[in-house]
């Protein structure tokens, strides 16, 4: 019986065995499952952000209005709702936590803070709850109020 040459047992034996396929196949689909995951992840983030963003331009415009309002009437606004507009503009930007008396997701609290010879400090408080793409989260800007009067 003949041995075969050299070059023929070489050419016989060259190209990629079933084993490095699937190896091969099995890195791939690693990665491509790491790749997705990843972007997943990403875009809840940017869900999350999209959503904080709202509720923190919701507490400080809530802020300016109780600004623009007379010191008399701050006590009055405790307990009140507020909505958060959407990125359109709209109503109804977040969605409130269930059990929100008002189904409003935005609430200012006002606090006094100390009352000293007929001079009040409020801590005036804008807290949004909602339910998001990360569950049940929470936001709240504070500040402080006293009466201005110039001489």
């Amino acid at each position: 019986m003949q041995t075969p040459a050299p070059a023929a047992v070489r050419q016989r034996e060259s190209g990629t065995s079933l084993i490095e396929v699937l190896v091969a196949t099995v890195i791939l689909v690693v990665a491509a499952l790491a790749v997705v995951s990843m972007a997943v992840r990403s875009n809840k983030l940017r869900t999350a952000n999209h959503e904080t963003m709202l509720a923190l331009t919701a507490c400080r415009s809530a802020l300016e209005g109780v600004r623009s309002q007379s010191f008399a009437d701050l006590p009055g606004l405790n307990g009140r709702g507020f909505d958060v507009l959407g990125s359109t503009g709209g109503p109804g930007g977040l969605r409130p936590v269930e059990g929100d008396a008002d189904g409003l997701p935005g609430e200012l609290r006002v606090a006094v803070v100390d009352a000293l010879a007929g001079e009040t400090l409020y801590r005036v408080t804008a807290l949004v709850q909602w339910l998001g793409s990360e569950g049940a989260r929470t936001l709240q800007l504070e500040t402080m109020v006293a009466n201005r009067s110039f001489p």
